[in-house]
């Protein structure tokens, strides 16, 4: 576990941030066009890491995933896909109902949620029109890519993913929006005081 770990963080550091920084800076430097900031360059690396750890946990094997035969018991069917929406979810509702591998119906039904809100939430920082359909539309894309991906690793592919995911990129494109709303809002009512 440590192995992997230190072999996931060198790959990090000394390669995938380096070529980051490199290829940013050569976008910045060739298109003047593109006005930059602080915020839109903390908020630019912040989805690139989200993306990473989306493909760490959801590609890479690593030692933080959770035996899926446990899973694949109770199911007593074997498949390497589930092609039937929320059938997936039903079945881990009932495990929490049921209070059994509550471990593996929570981390299943919630992380495929939460690993989906960062991006979402910083993805739509950079689009300007018809935000929530945009979200939905890469979030679904993205998702589906893995989903291929793991089908032919000989993992679980499962519809229910995508739409939790879905749903966790929508969760993040909401709040990114409450925010921008309120920081409207007391952005409005600062200058109304200094205005009287």
């Amino acid at each position: 576990m440590k192995i992997q770990l230190s072999i996931y963080l060198g790959l990090f550091f000394f390669v995938l941030l380096p070529l980051y920084v490199i290829l940013r800076v050569i976008l910045l430097k060739h298109c003047h066009k593109i006005k930059t900031t602080f915020i839109h360059e903390t908020t630019s690396f912040c989805l690139f890491i989200s993306i990473l750890m989306i493909l760490y946990l959801t590609i890479l094997p690593t030692f933080m995933m959770i035996d899926h035969q446990i899973y694949l018991s109770f199911q007593q069917e074997h498949q390497s896909m589930n092609y039937i929406p929320f059938k997936t979810i039903q079945h881990l509702i009932y495990l929490i109902h049921q209070k059994i591998y509550l471990k593996y119906a929570y981390s299943n039904l919630l992380g495929n949620i939460f690993l989906f809100l960062p991006f979402g939430f910083f993805l739509s920082f950079f689009l300007k029109k018809k935000v929530l359909l945009k979200v939905i539309a890469l979030s679904f894309l993205f998702s589906t890519g893995i989903e291929i991906i793991q089908l032919f690793q000989k993992r679980i592919a499962d519809v229910d993913d995508i739409i939790l995911n879905v749903n966790g990129a929508l969760l993040g494109c909401f709040l990114f929006l409450l925010i921008h709303r309120l920081n409207h809002i007391v952005s409005h009512k600062n200058y109304d005081c200094i205005q009287s």
